[in-house]
């Protein structure tokens, strides 16, 4: 249920698009020193951990805001040439290179592959030795992969004898690695993605009502609509245009100051580690929940106990069909 939920969350995350626009804000306010030293979004940071710049960025991090636009529009593909002044932008056409979009990397694979093996919808995956043994590989090799599948080039020598210890095990050497990848899985797992989108909701809609009044007052641009879509771009495309430095100094001299105020108020109403509490609080409740309970370690992996539990299930299921029926 947990591998479901966090897929779903992922899948939902990545719909949105969202998460892209506020890590990149996230790291201009931060580039900047328009957020306090002690105003941190502990969620955002945690989930830009265990994604990895690749997943938000093209190359590293961005410092200045100009750079930060140009980056922005390459990660949602978009040809830096949009950024060009318009004299050279009438002799080409616009291009969109789909290669440099973003994408979340897949996190948690082995839960995930089990999950998809044993519970998808199509056709049920054969768990042969063989085939277990290389999804834990990859599992591995996932971990220092980014987004983009690129390996980190520091721990190649690592995985690469990790990957060949894994050649050499036996079935029970196979079961216990396999316990291991799912405790290690749990962090990523336990990562609540819905509530990051609601919390980016939140931040979006509290820009919007703090840059309203900090760049469109006296204005007649006051739906919500409106003020969304402004406040969608995050002020990234007018200041990265050559051709109008007033409507870019107005941008980085009231717009990111305001969007710097807004999102540390609502920092500092504790909007920021919603996530990792929770965390926390399921990590102190575990403790003495299963002081008293008795396992049978080695009868954990076999084949016989889980076929056996899963026939009762199926036997109480056809039972309770068939009376809804009428037949009993």
């Amino acid at each position: 249920m947990r591998t479901a939920f966090h897929i779903a969350g992922a899948d939902n995350l990545a719909k949105k698009g969202d998460y892209v626009q506020i890590v990149q804000l996230y790291n201009v306010l931060r580039q900047n020193k328009l957020l306090p030293a002690n105003c941190v979004w502990e969620d955002l940071e945690e989930f830009w951990r265990l994604q990895g710049n690749a997943s938000f960025f093209v190359g590293d991090p961005p410092e200045s805001y100009f750079a930060c636009a140009k980056n922005y529009s390459i990660s949602i593909g978009s040809s830096v040439l949009n950024w060009a002044p318009g004299r050279i932008k009438r002799t080409l056409r616009f291009q969109l290179n789909s290669a440099n979009i973003r994408k979340l990397k897949t996190l948690a694979f082995m839960s995930r592959y089990v999950h998809t093996s044993t519970c998808g919808g199509g056709p049920r995956v054969t768990l042969s030795l063989m085939s277990v043994s290389t999804t834990l590989q990859t599992s591995v090799q996932r971990r220092y992969t980014d987004s983009k599948g690129k390996l980190d080039k520091v721990f190649a020598q690592e995985v690469l004898e990790c990957c060949a210890a894994i050649e050499k095990l036996q079935a029970r050497g196979i079961a216990q690695k396999i316990a291991a990848e799912f405790e290690r899985d749990e962090t990523e797992l336990y990562f609540n993605l819905y509530r990051l989108q609601h919390q980016i909701s939140q931040v979006t809609e509290r820009i919007s009502e703090r840059v309203h009044p900090s760049l469109l007052e006296g204005d007649d641009l006051n739906t919500i609509s409106t003020l969304k879509a402004l406040c969608d771009s995050f002020l990234f495309f007018p200041s990265a245009c050559d051709t109008n430095t007033e409507c870019r100094n107005m941008m980085l001299n009231q717009g990111l100051p305001a969007i710097g105020e807004a999102l540390a108020d609502w920092i500092s109403e504790g909007n920021g580690d919603v996530v990792l509490k929770e965390m926390q609080d399921r990590e102190n409740l575990q403790p003495g929940n299963a002081s008293g309970l008795k396992v049978d370690v080695e009868r954990i992996w076999s084949f016989k106990t889980i076929q056996k539990a899963v026939g009762k299930i199926m036997a109480m299921r056809r039972k309770r069909l068939g009376r809804q029926s009428g037949r009993y």
